[in-house]
């Protein structure tokens, strides 16, 4: 995995969510990845809002996503 192997001064500050109830297992991944980030001090933001995989998740949250991502 590349978080653990990334030099954080040269990793882009990261947004990254994904809904707490995820069908897919995602929501798993996307914690182990904010502890690796967060062990690393790599720049990065952490949300886990309640939701599942799908479009209603996505479009509550799109305005939000792409804030986040264009102040990185």
């Amino acid at each position: 995995m590349k978080a653990r192997t990334a030099d954080p001064k040269t990793v882009p500050a990261l947004f990254v969510d994904c809904g707490a109830e995820d069908r897919y297992g995602l929501a798993n991944g996307h914690r182990e990845l904010h502890e690796i980030l967060d062990e690393r001090a790599v720049a990065h933001a952490f949300e886990l809002p309640p939701g599942d995989h799908g479009y209603d998740f996505v479009r509550a949250r799109l305005e939000k996503s792409c804030a986040s991502s264009a102040n990185a």
